[in-house]
């Protein structure tokens, strides 16, 4: 390869290092929002903590009725901090002492319009003391995915629903993941320290909503009044803000919360509900008086993403509910169960999007949803002789409970050799502590499939897939029984499950690996999206924009037959600049001879405990396309295929630019024996020679991904490389040679 600063390639030797700098920058990210929310028709500061938020250019908010503007960010906020909290200390010394006042250090930046550090100049000699200490201790859990800040102010208009909304930040290294943050309907208290010792006083009447943050080694304290036989939820949401961190273990914010009386003795304590982290406490307040709520991480822990709500309320609140779901377009009675519920019975509208949770609102604990399916709905009947099993016809989905009465359900079924049976429980997917186990036995007692816990994407919230599914050929003509059981022989109301028996329906579910991309005006940017393919389905799914879309353009968006995942890239093709856009993708497929089209769920990716990943759904995928970028074309054809013989190559030509630049490509998530090579042609083309080489496998199709990174000066005239972001993806498949 050239060497050639002028033209428009640069050595790899050159240009390696700068490109590695320039992947080490990443993409931006919040690392946690505090306060995680505010109440309706109010205004609040949000501190972001995070990642590349320096010279952040713009906030969102998404929904309506939140206006979001962005005040300042602070590139080193922990050192700043530190030195003004030394700063202050020698102040409060000085005063305590009778002396002159210090001058502050020459090398003191200019004191930040931040409430922390405004906090700082009004605490006492001791708690400035106090949090002297306190910071020692902090910063032995120091993270570096927090050392930058961006303030926003939040204003919130009193017809602003309540609930859950995701805030992103722009910066001049792209568009930061969305984060939760919450609008609640009751009075907001932000936590004052120091609580450790001695309780917040809480003024607010129940029902109220704290914000706070446990730092390393701290414990919240608040007390607050409460009446005689007042029937209260106690509820911390902590892993639903954060759900995951990557460097911790356990990776959440496991909090842990007690009630305790006016002379300090324990009433109640709660660590979680159910299989949900986040604890939830119902307490019967025994006489008029004071309470004191203490809220602290399990094992000691705290840093600054260990943010919190703590709610105190005496509203209608739903532990479960039955059915868990119903047939799509009918409407279905449920029976609900909890703490001061008005009503115990509620329908459920049957309009909605097949085999997709949907939420069952804000005061259910968070996982809770139902589910609309388009077969035929029974229900398990409680006078069925479980030793011969409840006839039912199929195709069928059972709705049933795993209760006192009821501690293992069976199905009877006719059957014919050689015919394929899935039984799929869903159950701890919406919401149900059930950990089911499943078995299909033959006429004689005979086992012939069991399962306990399917295998499969990490999505959403959950640690454990408890629901079970299997997929068996039966041997003979006669009769079958599928048998649910809870595995660890718990059973109660809460314990509901749906199950379905069929024969397999190929299907397909898909999701992004992210919430937000950015891009360059007139560029390109990549995205995976991965599919769990449902019973045996294994065809190609082709990713399609919306027929109307004219503002994108995909490049290789197809899944190929018996693959999980595609990347490809989506280009901007109005020149758009400094604009935010929703991207609405869909998958669709030919399954037994008829097309079917899905949705494709947002998500953003998240590591917990350093080596698990998950996908956590977002209410919307989102590109930002910034200023104006340099951006060539491959001269491909819409749909076509690049053909790389094996053991041989293929060359293709990027189109020149009007403006020359030095340039560097370099390979995203290359293919197994694939490689590339360039070279600069005399009217500033690249010629780009695409080689298959062992251990490459005729067959193969994927999409090459390659980034663009242009050359430019620096002040001391030095070159260092900016991405101006992906080339369209390039379809290959890699062929016989002949």
């Amino acid at each position: 390869m050239k060497l050639n600063y002028n033209s428009i390639i640069i050595s790899w030797i050159f240009s390696l290092s700068c490109i590695h700098q320039a992947w080490a920058q990443g993409d931006p990210n919040i690392a946690y929002a505090y306060p995680a929310g505010a109440a309706v028709n109010s205004e609040t500061e949000i501190s972001l903590g995070g990642r590349l938020l320096r010279g952040a250019k713009e906030v969102y908010v998404t929904g309506d009725g939140v206006e979001a503007e962005l005040s300042s960010t602070f590139s080193n906020y922990s050192r700043t901090y530190a030195d003004y909290l030394k700063h202050f200390t020698r102040i409060a010394n000085a005063k305590e002492q009778g002396k002159p006042i210090p001058e502050a250090k020459s090398d003191l930046p200019k004191l930040p319009d931040h409430p922390a550090f405004r906090e700082l100049a009004e605490m006492s000699l001791a708690h400035l003391q106090q949090r002297n200490t306190d910071l020692k201790r902090e910063s032995m859990q120091k993270s570096r995915e927090m050392e930058e800040i961006a303030l926003v102010k939040l204003r919130i208009a009193a017809d602003a629903k309540p609930g859950r909304r995701e805030i992103r930040v722009s910066t001049p290294f792209g568009l930061s993941e969305p984060f939760p943050i919450y609008i609640g309907s009751y009075a907001e208290i932000l936590e004052k320290e120091p609580n450790n010792n001695s309780p917040q006083i809480i003024n607010e009447p129940v029902p109220f909503t704290i914000n706070g943050q446990i730092k390393a080694g701290d414990r919240d304290q608040f007390q607050f009044s409460a009446t005689a036989g007042q029937q209260l939820t106690i509820r911390v949401d902590a892993q639903v803000i954060k759900p995951f961190i990557a460097d911790a273990v356990p990776g959440w914010f496991q909090a842990t919360i007690r009630m305790l009386d006016e002379n300090g003795s324990e009433l109640a304590f709660a660590d979680r509900f159910e299989q949900f982290p986040d604890p939830v406490m119902f307490f019967t307040v025994p006489a008029d008086g004071n309470y004191t709520i203490q809220l602290q991480d399990a094992i000691f822990r705290g840093r600054d993403d260990f943010v919190y709500r703590l709610t105190v309320s005496d509203s209608p609140f739903i532990t479960n509910q039955f059915p868990l779901g119903g047939k799509v377009g009918e409407s279905t009675p449920v029976k609900l169960a909890g703490l001061n519920l008005a009503e115990t019975q509620s329908l459920i509208d049957g309009n909605g999007a097949i085999n997709t949770p949907i939420s069952l609102g804000k005061n259910h604990p968070a996982g809770h949803f139902y589910m609309l399916n388009e077969l035929d709905e029974i229900f398990k009947t409680a006078a069925a002789d479980e030793a011969a099993g409840q006839p039912v016809n199929l195709p069928v989905i059972i709705n049933g409970k795993i209760d006192q009465n009821q501690q293992t359900s069976s199905f009877q079924f006719r059957g014919k050799a050689g015919q394929s049976i899935v039984a799929e429980v869903v159950a701890r997917k919406l919401g149900s502590p059930l950990d089911s186990f499943i078995t299909l036995t033959d006429e004689n007692g005979q086992l012939i499939a069991a399962n306990d816990d399917m295998d499969r994407l990490n999505i959403g919230l959950q640690t454990h897939h408890a629901d079970s599914y299997l997929c068996a050929e039966l041997p003979a003509d006669g009769s079958y029984k599928i048998t649910i059981k809870d595995t660890q022989n718990r059973y109660g109301d809460a314990f509901a499950y749906r199950l379905r028996i069929s024969e397999p329906m190929a299907d397909f579910e898909l999701y992004t690996t992210k919430a937000s991309v950015s891009m360059r005006s007139n560029g390109s940017a990549a995205i995976t999206v991965k599919a769990i393919r449902k019973d045996g389905f294994e065809g190609p799914i082709d990713i399609v924009l919306p027929a109307d879309e004219d503002t994108f353009q995909l490049s290789g968006a197809q899944i190929p037959a018996g693959a999980d995942e595609v990347t490809f890239t989506i280009s901007d093709t109005k020149f758009l600049k400094n604009r935010i856009a929703a991207i609405n993708l869909t998958g669709k497929a030919i399954v037994d001879g008829k097309q079917i089209r899905r949705p494709c769920q947002p998500t953003r990716a998240m590591e917990q405990a350093f080596i698990r990943h998950h996908l956590l759904p977002s209410d919307q995928l989102i590109a930002y396309i910034s200023n104006w970028g340099v951006n060539r074309k491959t001269g491909l054809k819409p749909g076509e295929i690049v053909q790389i013989p094996i053991n041989s190559y293929k060359t293709i030509v990027l189109e020149p630019t009007k403006k020359a630049q030095s340039v560097a490509l370099t390979l995203h998530k290359a293919p197994d024996g694939i490689t590339f090579d360039t070279k600069e042609l005399k009217d500033k083309s690249i010629e780009l020679t695409i080689s298959a080489k062992d251990p490459a496998t005729v067959g193969t199709k994927n999409n090459l991904i390659i980034e663009i990174f242009h050359a430019q000066k620096r002040k001391d005239n030095k070159q260092k490389l900016v991405s101006h972001g992906m080339l369209p993806s390039i379809p290959i498949e890699v062929t016989e040679n002949r």
